[in-house]
């Protein structure tokens, strides 16, 4: 069984404290990366649909207002290389 990772942009209202900041780094690692302005952070996720879940889980218990979330391409490091058609045909 395969799982699809999706990239998730999610923003919520006012900073992440930095409990919130330090528990996303150990449990999501390089998968997320944080970012925002002063009003707004937004949290980006490459990740499968359990662990998107237990992000917002993770905001909704600590208090944060989802604003929004989307889905995102891929970062340029996750995008597969095109696969290639195989042109060759057996004879019938």
């Amino acid at each position: 069984m395969t799982i699809s990772k999706t990239c998730y942009r999610l923003v919520v209202t006012g900073r992440l404290s930095e409990t919130v900041t330090q528990l996303i780094d150990v449990r999501f690692g390089a998968t997320a990366s944080i970012g925002g302005s002063g009003t707004e952070s937004t949290i980006d996720l490459t990740a499968d649909q359990p662990a998107l879940r237990a992000l917002l889980t993770m905001l909704w218990d600590f208090g944060h207002d989802l604003v929004a979330i989307q889905v995102t391409p891929p970062p340029a490091a996750l995008r597969s290389s095109p696969t290639k058609t195989n042109t060759h045909h057996d004879p019938v």
